[in-house]
């Protein structure tokens, strides 16, 4: 339904009196009116509508719904609307705007986001004498100015007739209502005897663990009653994800069982486990075998960014008691978070019980200290953890710990996603270092602030004049022995600077120094940035340099399953012309492989090998050494094979 109105009373049915409107579902609404506005009706008098729905966006002014705008007198029954309803006016409800004398509202719900300025609520806008709601509940996020509530935005004054239903706290964005229950998203996933006299046997339903109380003439669940990202996963715009399964039906489930909708697709193209486990799709099955673990953590690999979607077969994680090991070596742990409720990380971190957790990373934030217990270095503004994604967890050198994620004390909300750059084009992966900018010298005007290794932009970030400023900087073996560089992006000109001055914190001694950084100098620096000078084409250059960098990758895993090429990349410069040999050699000296030999022209080149030796046969696992000679000096490497 597509409605486009200047006036009054907008909807499928304008106005209804002494009707009655049964079994009608609206999809892809798109509603603009002014006074009166509902996605089926805006407004009903002495009415009954009986199992409706409406699934869009409304948009007016003075009382509208997404499903009624102005309701009096009627009977409103085993309804919903999942619409997102906009407004800057009064009386502004997910179901219905306005909900005037004497009506009953019961077994309804509202999932859509509303957005007013008076007397604004996830369900009903305004509730008024001798009106009733019950067996209901929203979810949707509620902004407004002034009367604004989780449920009901406002009550009429001494009207306590609203039983048996809730919002959610946390993903309303709203702790207040003038009626109604509200419980954070974990208070909503326990036992069903938490809700004193709520029918479980003839009007409520839900799953342990899994689901938010829904009602029982839904038939099953919707989407919208399972915590986000445990149990309705999106993949869109990246090609890389950190994923965790809590709601998996056993501890262990194969992993080719939950992810078959996507495999199905031919979309999905490594799943990675740690400690260097992986799985590659082979155009028809997979190359191996692999369990997931509903406590632990994953990365899923895919051909490009278009959108997938997948639905988690499962009953959920009993998150009070469960727990899992943190090792100290391998030093990174990938842990699934399993709290169906986002909290913030120095919420969780800064708890003396975790002193002994060095690091902390997520797809799209670190944190790290320097000594157990000491204060964490920096904490961005949206170093969040969110329902069904994987971290990294690095211990300090002590024995193995048990772990359990702490339970949320209060709700969290995050902040709006970061905007992303715009003026520096980068490409993402699985490992990355971290660069904690505390300060930019003349800041008044930077937008973006980009990070080179030599003339590659390895990173960028969106500056919002806050600090720290932190920087996910993608460098891989093939950037080492070139130099970080930092581009700063000023004003509405588009004028870009490059910072000369670098001063890097020394936690051991508790200063900053001028320091020169190269890829994998560290996994975390921070550092100050000084004044900037204007970029110009000679400074963008950079002169070559003798130089051999670390293959990559390393270990080259030779995999004698599969038929295609397996290659480790080697990359060198040369400052000018020369007759230069690049060979590879086994642990007693003896010649391996000759892998560029002859006189090469200045500047950087890159070779690769298969691991197969001068006769074409594969070499065995072990370690090898590489060498660059150019006749006056020689770099020597070594690399590691690994079948």
């Amino acid at each position: 339904l597509q409605v486009e109105n200047k006036g009054s009373y907008t909807g499928l049915f304008g106005f209804v009196k002494g009707g009655r409107i049964k079994g009608v579902l609206l999809t892809d609404a798109y509603l603009t009116g002014s006074d009166n506005t509902g996605g089926l009706a805006g407004r009903v008098e002495k009415s009954r509508i009986t199992n409706c729905g409406a699934e869009g966006k409304v948009f007016g002014t003075v009382n509208i719904g997404g499903l009624i705008g102005y309701s009096i007198s009627s009977k409103v029954e085993r309804c919903y609307a999942s619409v997102d309803v906009y407004s800057n006016e009064s009386n502004i409800g997910g179901l219905i705007g306005n909900c005037d004398i004497d009506n009953q509202i019961f077994n309804c719900y509202a999932t859509g986001n509303v957005e007013g300025k008076v007397n604004v609520g996830g369900l009903a806008g305004y509730l008024g004498d001798k009106s009733s709601i019950s067996n209901s509940y929203s979810i949707g996020k509620v902004n407004g100015s002034i009367n604004v509530g989780g449920l009901v935005g406002r009550s009429a004054e001494n009207n306590n007739y609203v039983t048996n239903s809730y919002w959610d706290t946390v993903t309303s964005y709203q702790t207040d209502s003038s009626a109604g229950e509200g419980l954070m998203t974990i208070d909503m996933v326990r036992d069903n005897s938490e809700y004193i006299d709520w029918s479980f046997n003839k009007v409520w339903a839900m799953v342990d663990y899994t689901t938010y109380p829904y009602l029982q003439w839904q038939d099953e669940p919707g989407v919208h009653n399972y915590p986000k990202h445990g149990y309705h996963k999106v993949y869109e715009g990246r090609t890389l994800y950190w994923e965790s399964f809590p709601v998996l039906p056993d501890q262990r489930v194969d992993c080719v069982d939950v992810l078959y909708p996507l495999t199905d697709r031919a979309r999905l193209d490594k799943i990675y486990a740690g400690n260097s486990r992986m799985m590659a799709w082979a155009g028809a099955c997979w190359s191996s075998n692999m369990d997931f673990d509903k406590t632990k953590g994953y990365r899923l690999s895919f051909i490009d960014d278009e959108v997938s979607e997948l639905i988690v077969p499962g009953v959920g994680v009993d998150y009070d008691n469960t727990s899992t090991v943190l090792y100290s070596s391998p030093s990174e742990n990938w842990i699934g978070y399993w709290i169906p409720q986002p909290q913030h990380a120095s919420d969780i971190f800064d708890d003396p019980e975790f002193d002994y957790i060095k690091e902390v990373r997520s797809e799209e934030w670190a944190i790290s200290r320097f000594a157990p217990g000491g204060d964490w270095e920096a904490v961005p503004l949206r170093a969040y953890l969110t329902y069904g994604k994987m971290y990294e967890i690095v211990i300090f050198d002590y024995a193995n710990k048990q772990f359990s994620w702490p339970l949320p004390k209060e709700p969290y909300y995050p902040p709006e996603p970061k905007a992303l750059p715009t003026n520096f084009t980068f490409q993402s992966s699985a490992n990355y270092e971290v660069f904690n900018i505390m300060s930019i010298e003349n800041d008044e005007d930077v937008e973006e602030v980009g990070i080179f290794a030599g003339n590659t932009c390895v990173g960028a970030s969106v500056f919002e004049g806050e600090y720290p400023l932190q920087i996910l900087a993608y460098t891989n073996a093939s950037l080492s022995g070139e130099i970080i560089k930092f581009v700063v992006h000023r004003g509405d000109q588009g004028e870009k600077s490059v910072i000369r001055k670098l001063e890097v914190m020394d936690f051991e001694m508790g200063k900053y120094y001028e320091e020169v950084l190269q890829p994998w100098f560290r996994r975390v620096a921070t550092v100050r940035l000084g004044a900037g000078e204007e970029e110009t084409e000679e400074k963008k250059s950079v002169e070559p340099q003798f130089a051999l960098s670390q293959n990559y990758p390393n270990p080259l895993v030779l995999d004698q399953t599969s038929r295609s090429m397996t290659l480790t990349q080697i990359d060198f410069s040369l400052p000018e012309a020369a007759e230069v040999s690049l060979n590879v050699y086994n642990i007693k000296g003896q010649l391996v492989k000759t892998l560029a030999s002859g006189e090469l022209s200045a500047g950087k080149h890159t070779v690769s090998w298969d691991g197969n030796n001068v006769n074409n046969q594969s070499v065995g696992s072990g370690v090898y050494f590489y060498r660059l000679d150019n006749g006056r000096e020689i770099i020597n490497r070594k690399m590691l094979i690994v079948k």
